[in-house]
């Protein structure tokens, strides 16, 4: 009914007020009281998970902003929302397919791009220590102390090489990165040496 509609919209419009004085707590509260009046509201379920995000309340924003899918999957503020949750939770693939969704939606949304680029960053950074075999932790530890020239690129090694630097060491460039990408694509790995150089340079 219209007179239950405009008390839903008060709470949201409240829960707003409160959003934007970082009270995030009573947010969610107010964000509650308008989605137990009207259920099929997509945007109190998404601004409820945005309060959630802020409250680092991960999984409860990720449940709210399925909801909001479900109940408008052509909004793309509810794809934004849980790729914000998966994110932080650290599920890049799931939060980039979210990401990738939202912005073919609202294809003009600056923050919306500039999040669905450092998700990608992560995954390209996930896939380089994947290439290494190493775990993150040991990553971070061994770049305080690593010598490059102490690790030679062998003869027999067939891959992707990068160009000298005309110092003794290597430089990366553009043919050195398509082919480290088609050598990928392939499922196989590059050298040890330019893998690390690579998370030195971008870490």
């Amino acid at each position: 009914m219209a007179g239950d509609s405009q008390t839903a919209e008060g709470f949201k419009n409240q829960a707003n007020k409160l959003f934007k004085e970082k009270h995030y707590g009573a947010a969610v509260s107010l964000y509650s009281k308008a989605i137990n009046i009207d259920t099929q509201n997509a945007v109190y379920y998404a601004n409820r998970a945005f309060a959630h995000v802020k409250l680092e309340e991960y999984g409860s924003a990720v449940a709210d902003a399925s909801k909001a899918i479900e109940v408008d999957p052509s909004y793309a503020k509810g794809y934004y929302r849980r790729g914000d949750a998966n994110f932080m939770l650290g599920k890049f693939k799931e939060a980039l397919k979210d990401f990738r969704t939202a912005a073919k939606i609202a294809s003009n949304d600056p923050d919306l791009r500039k999040k669905l680029t450092e998700c990608e960053k992560a995954i390209k950074r996930i896939k380089f220590e994947e290439a290494l075999g190493t775990p993150d932790s040991e990553i971070t530890h061994v770049s305080e102390t690593i010598d490059l020239s102490m690790m030679p690129v062998e003869e027999s090694y067939t891959g992707p090489r990068m160009a000298d630097d005309g110092a003794g060491g290597y430089k990366i460039t553009e043919e050195f990165v398509l082919a480290m990408l088609a050598e990928f694509k392939a499922q196989r790995l590059i050298h040890r040496r330019f893998a690390f150089q690579i998370l030195l340079e971008v870490s």
